[in-house]
């Protein structure tokens, strides 16, 4: 694992070349200025699987993909789920977050699935704001037309 002094040093290192090769494009002198400027940037989760408008099947998982590598420990006490639901993680990587109920999802239900700013990337940097997506999960089969119809 790498400790915390070797990561910042290598942030520092990556930022520097990053900054040197920036210099040689044309317009570096103000483009250069601007990400000085800046400073770091807070992570934030960049796309949730079900998306927008899918259903989340019951035995599936809500998987988060964050901009930046996350503090595990962190993002896991930040995680919080409405209505509320016993979950595990499982991390596919530093940056991918699998997230699953202890049993089964409910069928036809609503989650608001939130991210609190508590959640801190490697760097220690808190998320900018909280983050919330709302699921619904997959509903009965139901009956909507039969051949042949009644009275045929």
């Amino acid at each position: 694992m790498i400790t915390k002094n070797r990561q910042n040093v290598c942030f520092v290192f990556l930022t520097a070349v990053a900054l040197l090769w920036a210099m040689c494009l044309p317009g570096a002198a103000q483009d250069t200025a601007s990400v000085l400027a800046a400073g770091p940037v807070a992570p934030a989760v960049v796309r949730i699987a079900p998306e927008r408008g899918e259903e989340l099947r019951v035995d599936a998982a809500m998987v988060l993909y964050f901009s930046a590598e996350m503090n595990r420990d962190s993002v896991e006490h930040a995680v919080q789920l409405s209505p509320e639901v016993p979950l595990r993680f499982e991390w596919l990587d530093g940056r991918t977050l699998r997230v699953l109920p202890s049993t089964a999802w409910s069928r036809d239900a609503e989650y608001a699935l939130t991210v609190a700013t508590t959640a801190r990337d490697l760097m220690g940097l808190p998320f900018a704001e909280s983050v919330t997506f709302r699921v619904r999960t997959v509903g009965y089969l139901e009956v909507t037309q039969s051949a042949p119809a009644d009275g045929s």
